[in-house]
């Protein structure tokens, strides 16, 4: 075993996010071993006791000009503390990390792709302008990393994720999650009236208010379930008010504003996902939905996307949960209605969530850390 060394992680920030829980896990299981710091812009709801946080000082919307403050304080950062591994554990924060800390020897980098690349929508192809900034930024990522972690073999789909990951550059490491944990935390009290008893099943999403989350169909698909029976919504995750408003004035058109409710984030989902009828995914893309894995552990019926990164690989199709087109509410709509009717016609998750024991990622994210460090010390 390589002896104790410095690593990095840094997250774009610390809202409720799977990245973001992920970054965390990490951080604790590598600090068994290794001094690891966790970096971010900005801090958020996401917190653990005995990680090395420092927070960069993002605040608000973060323009241009703030980038490259964050950029340059993020390598000041990496240049004081020298650590031998530095991780970028989400998408998001990719660009920031490759351009700060360009020219910067004596270090791994290792970029965790934690979501998919070309975000379709609706089977619309981006843009050129876009489709060529996103080829120059791989590129460059591509050229930057000493390793590239994939969350799902779906990644692979990316012609040039599959090229990294045949030459050796790139490997898979499926998300996992603390199954103990969660239903520990499940059994906490959930004081929303939709949540108590006798109320009428309600449906959970969970994620940021934003397109790729695709909310709106599903606010489409409550509204026509409403036809048949009562269901509720909650829309879990934070947004921007525009984003916000827009699901509330959609539901005042449909006619249930007063079944849709909008909490903002909590730390505690899982006292949600434990007592939601079902859980649903309707992305329109994904690399490793970790809240589907949460839903899993919690025993919450499941509907998702076909577009849902993964999703369908670990719902095995449809032995573990119901999967639905994005752009389609009436077969949303039927899939809710079989997943919170009787139980006959329920596809149940069973004991899915044991193949993804959070163990096991985290065993292969130290085996890959002791593999780097080894080749940092052969290169000095």
């Amino acid at each position: 075993m390589p002896p104790r060394a410095r690593i990095a992680i840094f997250v774009f920030d610390l809202s409720a996010t799977g990245v973001a829980r992920n970054a965390f896990a990490l951080a604790n299981a590598l600090g068994k071993t290794h001094d690891v710091e966790l970096i971010t812009c900005r801090s958020g709801v996401m917190h653990e006791h005995g990680i090395a946080v420092t927070t960069l000082g993002g605040a608000g919307r973060i323009g241009p000009l703030a980038l490259i403050g964050l950029g340059r304080r993020l390598r000041a950062r990496i240049v004081a503390t020298a650590p031998q591994i530095v991780i970028s554990a989400g998408n998001r924060g990719h660009p920031l990390f490759l351009a700060a800390l360009r020219g910067l020897t004596g270090l791994r980098r290792i970029y965790r792709f934690s979501n998919d690349i070309d975000h379709n929508r609706g089977g619309r192809a981006k843009g050129m302008p876009a489709k060529v900034g996103d080829d120059v930024q791989m590129a460059a990522l591509l050229s930057d990393a000493d390793r590239i972690v994939l969350v799902s073999a779906h990644l692979l789909g990316d012609a040039r994720l599959a090229k990294a990951h045949a030459s050796g550059l790139a490997v898979v490491i499926e998300n996992g999650v603390d199954l103990d944990r969660i239903r520990a935390r499940a059994a906490s009290p959930c004081p929303h009236p939709f949540a108590a008893a006798g109320a009428d099943p309600f449906v959970l999403a969970m994620g940021r208010l934003v397109p790729q989350k695709n909310l709106g169909l599903l606010v489409d698909a409550v509204a026509r379930a409403n036809r048949v029976r009562p269901l509720n919504l909650v829309l879990l995750g934070g947004g921007s008010d525009a984003a916000r408003d827009e699901l509330v004035a959609r539901a005042q058109s449909l006619g249930i504003a007063d079944r849709v409710a909008l909490p903002g984030v909590t730390d505690n989902p899982f006292a949600w996902l434990v007592r939601a009828a079902v859980f649903a995914l309707p992305s329109w893309w994904e690399g490793a939905s970790n809240a589907l894995l949460e839903a899993l552990a919690c025993g919450t019926p499941v509907v998702a996307s076909a577009t849902a990164g993964n999703a369908a690989a670990v719902l095995d199709g449809e032995r573990y949960g119901l999967i639905a087109d994005p752009g389609d509410p009436a077969a949303w709509s039927a899939a809710l209605l079989r997943q919170t009717g009787p139980a006959k016609g329920r596809v149940l998750p069973g004991e899915r969530a044991e193949a993804y024991r959070l163990d096991r990622t985290l065993a292969a994210w130290g085996a890959l850390v002791d593999a780097e460090l080894e080749l940092n010390s052969r290169v000095k």
